[in-house]
């Protein structure tokens, strides 16, 4: 069980408080994909970052199974964030120097799995996602949607049970996002991933199990 407990953020800019989140409370189950909605500047991405344990809440619990990652360490937070939590981002941030299969298979590579077994790993979710005959590829020679498909890919390839993806369709066109998104949401139900979905796409958020509103930093 993921749980995020009495969630708040507040930024100081010059002398002035601005309160981000107020209070957000939000559980996260095996298989279920959660939607996040919005306005821009509601607080969608710092939330994703709160519970991906990459920024610190000013209060509140990030709980994993009723333990608050939040007074951990930053180096089990590290160790947590890559054997446990997947990311996907509106840009693919995928690394220009190396191909398809070796973006995927550094994630099992930076955990100290073998090559020989990260690599028979990354093939499959390639060959999965639809792209076993772009494996040596690198992103500037593959689509939008491919290398979005790619990002995926090694979002998931450390089987985390938490998946958080922030506008992972928002560069894409209502065809190839849909292809994406399917995709997406096939793998996290095979998976039993728990998925939070930041999106600002309305079509794509009722195909999610349920959909939250982030507005004024409060669920609403």
């Amino acid at each position: 069980m993921f749980s995020l407990r009495n969630i708040s953020k507040q930024f100081s800019i010059d002398s002035v408080t601005i309160n981000v989140l107020k209070d957000v409370s939000l559980d996260l189950k095996p298989g279920e994909i959660t939607g996040l909605v919005g306005p821009s500047g509601a607080g969608k991405s710092t939330l994703l970052h709160i519970a991906g344990l990459l920024e610190k809440p000013s209060s509140g619990q990030v709980l994993i199974d009723g333990m608050n990652m939040v007074e951990r360490s930053e180096k089990a937070k590290a160790r947590f964030r890559n054997t446990s939590i997947g990311f996907v981002y509106q840009s693919h941030r995928l690394l220009a120097d190396f191909s398809a299969l070796e973006n995927v298979m550094l994630p099992l590579l930076i955990a100290g799995v073998g090559s020989l077994q990260a690599k028979k790993e990354a093939l499959v979710l390639l060959e999965r996602v639809g792209l076993g005959a772009r494996l040596d590829h690198r992103p500037a020679k593959l689509s939008g949607g491919e290398q979005q498909r790619v990002a995926l890919a090694r979002a998931l390839i450390g089987r985390p049970t938490i998946l958080l993806a922030d506008e992972p369709t928002g560069n894409l066109d209502t065809q190839t996002s849909q292809v994406v998104f399917q995709l997406l949401l096939e793998i996290v139900k095979s998976h039993n991933v728990g998925a939070l979905i930041a999106t600002h796409n309305p079509d794509l958020a009722k195909q999610m199990d349920r959909v939250v509103s982030l507005k004024d930093g409060h669920i609403v």
